[in-house]
């Protein structure tokens, strides 16, 4: 029973601690679930100094956002918003309605204004950046990838928060290379026990995990080309069990995520003035065509 008990505690620590006290934001109130964003971010961020917002679109990661600024403005660190620059706007006007004037947004794509408010640093460092749809900073080699991870590194005691609600896109690499410039590069800051090809489990860096897992799936599926299709799916099937194994620990260190239906099953929906509402259900009709006349 102990045992079982720590395993739980392990896996649900943040979930466990949801009875901290967060700070409102002013003119604004939160959902349930994103009072719990908040939270679990504090907890993550607190702990790996790195923490993503996964939400699906429509569900107010900005505002899930702004919590977790709120608490960081109260201990009077500096914070700082960076994001596309057709979101800049956007992002002073949410700040402003919350009444914290003094955070500073930035566009991803000023390289300069980037480097000109880096030079504050000595006088005012960094306690919080803000990533704002950080799936475009998912090529480790682009120049803004480069740029702030330097500019974070520089600033060691910051944290981190990744805001985006499509966390991985063309490979399991987006996932790390986002975690890594949250963590300036920081391997260190998850071991994972992995197995190797020999069946030897050895501790290794979660992003070194990750790059091992793309290495099994290429190699299945190199392997695959003279096999039948029953048969290949047989072998992908059984890597991409391996790979959730190592997956689901990776993402439940880092990331927070809601959709609509995990809302609607466990908080029946979102309580918007005292009133309990539920999203709308998209259906899908089927529209047929009689192009016969046509020439």
């Amino acid at each position: 029973y102990e045992m079982y008990i720590k395993t739980l505690h392990f896996w649900y620590e943040d979930q466990l601690k949801d009875d901290r006290q967060i700070e409102g934001i002013t003119g604004k109130t939160l959902a349930s679930f994103q009072d719990r964003n908040v939270k679990q971010l504090l907890y993550r961020l607190s702990k790996y100094n790195v923490a993503m917002l996964a939400d699906s679109v429509g569900l107010g990661k900005t505002i899930s956002a702004i919590g977790v600024i709120k608490q960081y403005r109260i201990l009077k660190q500096r914070v700082v918003v960076v994001c596309p620059a057709s979101l800049v706007l956007q992002w002073r006007e949410e700040l402003a309605e919350a009444g914290m004037y003094e955070v500073q947004v930035l566009s991803v794509q000023n390289k300069v204004e980037i480097e000109n408010t880096m030079t504050i640093d000595k006088y005012a460092s960094i306690g919080l950046y803000v990533i704002d749809e950080a799936h475009n900073l998912r090529n480790s080699s682009s120049v803004r990838y480069k740029q702030l991870t330097e500019w974070i590194s520089n600033n060691t005691d910051s944290h981190t928060l990744l805001l985006t609600a499509t966390p991985i896109n063309n490979s399991l690499s987006d996932l790390s290379n986002q975690i890594l410039l949250g963590s300036a590069g920081d391997q260190d800051i998850l071991p994972v026990n992995f197995k190797n090809d020999q069946g030897i489990i050895k501790q290794i860096s979660f992003s070194e995990a990750i790059d091992n897992i793309i290495k099994r799936i290429n190699q299945v599926k190199k392997r695959s080309e003279n096999i039948t299709t029953e048969e290949q799916n047989k072998r992908l099937e059984a890597v991409y069990k391996e790979t959730r194994e190592y997956i689901d620990p990776i993402m439940r260190a880092f990331v927070v995520r809601n959709t609509r239906d995990g809302i609607e099953r466990e908080f029946g929906g979102v309580e918007i003035n005292g009133v309990l509402k539920t999203f709308p259900k998209v259906e899908m009709n089927n529209i047929t065509f009689n192009l016969d006349h046509i020439v």
